[in-house]
């Protein structure tokens, strides 16, 4: 049960977060079957190696987003824990129901957030319905911001077999190369990330 897990794992969680909650479940394991307590303790201990490692690459990528960039706007506030501990601002366009719609007043609050800190890219996600980010995309050309979608990420559910989601580890590494290549894209050549900074 060290593999990775596929049907409830939350993929805007931070993953040391989570491998410390799995290592707590794997516990009670070991005292009951504690003829093969020490398989237990070694699998567990590999895989949150196997997690450790993850959030380093994680976190390497994140550090070529500029500071300035470091937004994820998604159609909701599934990304909490993954922003706080990568350093990215979440802003989730109907809060954190899959399931509401955003209200004017909020979308345009939105518009404005968009249009004021000229952000490129706004992300929708495989499990939640992309009509309010739509609206999100539709308001800020409006004003003359256009926003791109930077394409589409993993959050409540892991993608299907023979996916690049099929499981945490993957999907966490998609959702980062996706948030990456949408929030650097139009860098000048050369322009250290560090040194990127908007208007």
């Amino acid at each position: 049960r060290c593999r990775s897990l596929r049907r409830s794992a939350i993929v805007g969680e931070n993953p040391i977060r989570g491998s410390s909650v799995r290592r707590e479940r794997l516990g009670p394991s070991g005292r009951v079957d504690r003829a093969n307590a020490e398989g237990y303790h070694q699998r567990a201990a590999a895989y949150a190696e196997r997690l450790r490692t993850l959030d380093a690459t994680v976190r390497a990528s994140v550090s070529n987003i500029p500071p300035a960039r470091r937004v994820m706007i998604t159609a909701h506030d599934a990304f909490r824990y993954f922003g706080r501990a990568y350093g990215l601002e979440v802003i989730g366009v109907q809060g954190t129901s899959t399931e509401s719609e955003a209200g004017l007043a909020d979308m345009n609050r939105l518009v404005n957030l968009v249009v004021s800190r000229k952000i490129p890219a706004v992300f929708v996600e495989t499990s939640v319905s992309d009509r309010n980010v739509t609206a999100l995309q539709e308001g800020a050309a409006a004003r003359g911001q256009p926003i791109r979608l930077g394409g589409r990420l993993y959050s409540d559910a892991l993608g299907p077999p023979g996916s690049d989601g099929e499981t945490l580890e993957q999907a966490l590494l998609a959702n980062v190369k996706t948030l990456v290549e949408a929030l650097v894209e139009g860098l000048s050549d050369g322009q250290p990330a560090a040194e990127a900074h908007h208007d």
